[in-house]
């Protein structure tokens, strides 16, 4: 969920019209060149068989009157980008192939680069399977809302993302992103949201995550997360569905407690039992040995210091020894 204010800030950069009059009333500012250029080749790496981008051509020369973009009136540059599938609620089957036949394919290309001002870039519900997130995306630094959910992406979330320090919102929801969440995400301190659930991850929550003072809505849920969510004000004030469907413990889930160590198992997945028969054979064994090899190191050894003590050689050997007599009175 986004703030008021960023929905106010969104909804100034996203001023209706692309055109500029001046006070003469002839002057007509439309998108910059460079920028229309890198959205036709941008165009140009994605696979539209519903052509949902069929404006973005050369006939029509201004971008920022294409389908799915959003300019300044005031200097021409693209401020957002609106690709988002449009038949991502569907419930019929007409509705579902409709959808299907309107995904947008292929790859992210490095042209995105050149579109210096976007604040906002939207791709949800599209199918780009098996696509990795660009690393580039870490160098759009003026980049505020990053939609990709719903899109199965793979791969680990690139650190570089976490170079945004801009962004207020991040979702990566419903994709097959595995590893660790990366652990500088804490320094993207402007953060208010971050969607992550329904992926692969693995892994501690980072502790770095409870720095982001701002966070207000965070899904980690439907992963493989495991261990203790870290103690912070923003997360324990969280509610147990953004960490449900993990190994998690702590506030707000069940308290953690000291790990249990299951019973060995065999290869046909039965507990190891104890024979208490060779047990209890060994322990005989090891008794009746020292019952017999016992008394006679004991008697060697004592035979042993008798034959020196009374040797020529003993200085005990000339030692009288008087014999005990006993009285009658004891």
């Amino acid at each position: 969920m986004i703030s008021f204010l960023s929905l106010l800030f969104l909804e100034l950069l996203a001023v209706a019209t692309i055109t500029v009059s001046f006070s003469n009333g002839s002057t007509y500012v439309g998108c910059i060149q460079s920028e229309r250029e890198a959205l036709l080749r941008f165009k140009h790496d994605l696979n539209d068989s519903f052509n949902r981008l069929s404006s973005w051509d050369g006939v029509h020369g201004d971008c920022c009157k294409w389908d799915a973009v959003v300019c300044s009136n005031f200097t021409g540059h693209v401020l957002e980008l609106h690709l988002g599938n449009p038949f991502s609620d569907y419930s019929s089957r007409a509705e579902i192939q409709a959808y299907l036949r309107s995904v947008l394919r292929g790859k992210i290309s490095s042209s995105l680069l050149d579109l210096k001002h976007l604040v906002y870039l939207d791709l949800s519900y599209n199918d780009f399977k098996g696509v990795q997130i660009p690393r580039f995306l870490g160098s759009m630094r003026n980049l505020r809302i990053i939609d990709l959910s719903k899109n199965k992406f793979s791969g680990e979330i690139p650190m570089e993302v976490t170079n945004l320090h801009a962004l207020i919102s991040l979702n990566l929801s419903h994709n097959s992103f595995f590893g660790k969440i990366p652990e500088s995400i804490g320094d993207m301190r402007d953060l208010e949201t971050i969607d992550f659930s329904a992926n692969l991850l693995s892994g501690k929550i980072p502790q770095s995550i409870t720095s982001l003072t701002y966070l207000n809505h965070l899904n980690l849920s439907n992963n493989k997360l495991t261990g203790e969510i870290p103690l912070g004000t923003q997360l324990q004030s969280l509610d147990a569905s953004s960490f449900n469907g993990n190994e998690l413990c702590g506030f707000p889930l069940k308290n953690c407690t000291v790990a249990t160590y299951p019973t060995p198992r065999n290869e046909n997945g039965t507990q190891h039992e104890v024979d208490w028969f060779y047990v209890s054979m060994g322990l005989g064994f090891v008794v009746g040995f020292w019952s017999f090899i016992g008394p006679l190191l004991i008697n060697r050894s004592f035979s042993s210091y008798l034959s020196f003590a009374f040797s020529s050689s003993s200085p005990l050997k000339d030692v009288e020894v008087s014999p005990i007599v006993l009285s009658e009175n004891c």
